[in-house]
């Protein structure tokens, strides 16, 4: 059985598909600049929902490392972008929804890391909140009358469902990663790795496609990383400290014996 109440489930279902909502009705209102530097600064709303929703307490250490890495992958990511192609600006509409896509996308993942403290497996937290999403996506499509609609185009189509279920398959086996990675190491890591991840595919790019970094990108490369191994660096003074200190404790035990 589940050790987690199911209802808790659906809070991060809902949170979730409101981020995905929000997310992609900003693509058509903001510009591309924009876009970056809102995704490439998730760290901070992550670790402030985490106070918020868990009581997280963060060390200014942290909070620095987080916008540093902000700053650094945003100068990376637009050192790639061309603005010859890109004829969109931000408006306010557009700035209400990456809003409400960074406070729902940060809930998502701070409520699963606090689920997870039930002690369950990345299964059961992937099927509780399936289960929902896929109550509340089916609603929403039987509310507007699209439901059969959608269907009937699955039919007419089958390389679009065939399509669709390679999809949902790579999906499912990345949120068991994902869920992983919330339980093991936090709300705030995960979120690192994921903006690490959007530097490292252009990177990559560049590598296979022949692609040139110029000194703009070279120098957010430099900024980001140097952020993440300051941040290495520091949890590993920190744990060496933790050892110390109870290494110092054994001697005073045995003094009072």
């Amino acid at each position: 059985m589940f050790r987690c109440p199911f209802y808790k489930y659906s809070f991060c279902s809902l949170s979730n598909i409101l981020s995905s909502w929000f997310q992609y009705e900003a693509l058509k209102f903001v510009s591309f600049p924009t876009q970056v530097l809102a995704k490439a600064c998730k760290v901070i709303p992550v670790m402030l929902m985490g106070k918020v929703v868990s009581g997280n307490k963060y060390p200014l250490f942290d909070w620095a490392t987080a916008a540093q890495l902000g700053v650094g992958t945003s100068i990376f990511l637009l050192s790639n972008h061309d603005d010859s192609g890109d004829g969109s600006t931000t408006t306010f509409s557009g700035l209400l929804c990456l809003m409400g896509y960074m406070v729902f996308d940060s809930f998502t993942s701070n409520w699963q890391s606090e689920v997870f403290k039930y002690k369950m497996s990345s299964m059961e937290m992937m099927f509780g909140v399936n289960v929902f999403s896929c109550l509340f996506t089916s609603w929403s499509l039987i509310s507007q009358g699209s439901f059969a609609e959608s269907l009937g185009f699955m039919l007419r189509h089958p390389d679009f469902t065939f399509h669709a279920v390679v999809l949902s398959a790579c999906s499912a086996l990345g949120q068991l990663f994902i869920y992983y990675t919330i339980s093991e190491f936090g709300a705030v890591v995960f979120t690192i790795i994921m903006t690490t991840r959007s530097a490292l595919a252009i990177i990559l790019s560049c590598i296979i496609y022949g692609h040139p970094v110029n000194g703009q990108g070279a120098f957010g490369l430099l900024v980001a990383f140097s952020s993440l191994g300051l941040r290495i660096w520091y949890k590993m003074q920190q744990k060496k400290k933790a050892q110390q200190q109870k290494e110092d404790k054994v001697p005073l035990l045995a003094e009072n014996k």
